[in-house]
């Protein structure tokens, strides 16, 4: 079964979309740049969230026009985790990094002093980063350039675009996952794989 949970908002940012969701005949999942719809899962319960992909798919969807390709590669880069400085857990307090107090120096004294914005409580949640699933490291990925023909007018006419990714890693364990570039710049990347069909918003798009 395809992990649908990958695919919604991070529970930490924000309140929606955070859960796949399910109308009368599919299942979705979703962060505001990439949808994923698959067939109706029994258990995930019908809901109402901020967005209507019934709509956003009916404006994307599948004509029979597209050209699919593979999803191009892409390189991984590890670093800390900005989120929590390294530590693998949730901090609070941006102001002391999770210290409780702040150090500094004038031209007359060092001051060790109680940080104002978490009153010494360290502000560090015994709950791993979800940013970096509790390891303090953060892979980072390459955002690929690409260009692809796509049918105007039917004319063929490149176009190219910048791909995240973090969605391409995201994407890239879809059973036969296929990409289909469309003929806006403002209109997202169409996916299919075994089992459904999603959007996916580039990071730029225009004609070469």
């Amino acid at each position: 079964m395809i992990d649908l949970k990958k695919f919604c908002r991070k529970s930490h940012y924000t309140e929606t979309l955070t859960e796949p969701f399910s109308d009368d005949n599919y299942t979705y999942a979703a962060d505001g740049s990439i949808l994923i719809r698959v067939d109706k899962i029994p258990e995930i319960v019908k809901s109402y969230p901020s967005i209507n992909p019934k709509q956003i798919l009916e404006e994307n969807k599948i004509d029979g026009n597209e050209i699919w390709t593979d999803p191009p590669k892409f390189k991984i880069i590890e670093k800390n985790c900005t989120e929590c400085d390294g530590t693998g857990k949730i901090i609070v307090c941006k102001e002391c990094n999770g210290n409780g107090s702040l150090e500094f120096s004038s031209d007359y004294n060092d001051y060790d002093v109680e940080c104002k914005s978490c009153y010494n409580k360290k502000s560090t949640i015994d709950k791993k980063c979800e940013d970096c699933e509790g390891t303090g490291r953060y892979k980072e990925y390459s955002n690929p350039i690409i260009k692809e023909d796509v049918r105007i007018d039917g004319k063929l006419e490149q176009i190219k675009i910048i791909i995240s990714g973090r969605y391409l890693k995201m994407i890239q364990d879809l059973p036969n996952i296929k990409i289909a570039l469309q003929d806006s710049s403002i209109k997202p990347i169409k996916l299919k794989f075994d089992g459904g069909i999603g959007l996916l918003m580039p990071i730029e798009m225009r004609k070469s």
